[in-house]
């Protein structure tokens, strides 16, 4: 019985892991009217990077 209880508290925690992550990505979520402004302030990180491939010509850096 304490391993079932034991059990279900960590699903309880990690339902509630998942759903903070799932709040966050549908508030990053992106769309046809997303402009690079709204990607700025949600990855923050990918200005930066943006500008420096920029500057040093890295025009297919990330091209697969």
């Amino acid at each position: 019985m304490d391993d079932a209880t034991k059990a279900v508290a960590e699903s309880k925690a990690r339902i509630t892991e998942l759903e903070a992550t799932v709040a966050t990505m549908v508030s990053k979520r992106m769309g046809r009217d997303t402009t690079p402004e709204d990607v700025f302030a949600a990855y923050p990180h990918i200005e930066k990077e943006i500008e420096e491939e920029i500057e040093n010509h890295q025009w297919h850096k990330d091209v697969n």
